[in-house]
């Protein structure tokens, strides 16, 4: 078995975040509840997130993404994906990031908060609580290291 540490961010570093990280699961999370739905994009979206010494670049592709063909396709295409790159700077267990680009024009300039935490191989990212539906929701984001 292997042993593996919980390194907490108000101690970490950017080192600890620096590299590319592979989406193994994205769910929904009733803050009230706690109840657990899939994200939007399926059982198994695609996507990586790259973290560089100050910057974060993150694509993610939903599961049954098609190829684009006609308007239709487009407009299916570009809501099956979820992108956007910016500066960030670590703050406690959070890290924020000031939108640059962005596959959603409305985010550019924009600062967006997630809390984080790395277990091992493991991140763990947290989006901000936003409501939906009548439903106060958070992403909950699991990515795996790539060697």
């Amino acid at each position: 078995m292997v042993a593996h540490s919980i390194v907490h961010p108000a101690f970490a570093d950017t080192k600890t975040l620096t590299g590319t990280w592979k989406l193994k699961r994205w769910v929904l999370e009733d803050v009230d509840t706690k109840e657990q739905k899939l994200s939007p994009f399926g059982e198994r979206p695609a996507g990586y997130v790259f973290f560089s010494s100050g910057r974060i670049f993150v694509l993610i592709t939903a599961e049954d993404r098609k190829p684009a063909e006609g308007a239709d396709g487009q407009s299916a295409a570009f809501r099956s994906l979820y992108t956007y790159s910016g500066k960030y700077r670590l703050e406690n267990d959070r890290f924020i990031t000031k939108i640059d680009i962005a596959g959603d024009q409305n985010w550019v300039g924009s600062e967006q908060q997630r809390t984080y935490r790395v277990d091992g191989d493991t991140l763990i990212i947290e989006s901000a609580p936003a409501t939906q539906a009548g439903k106060t929701l958070r992403g909950i984001l699991e990515w795996e290291r790539e060697p």
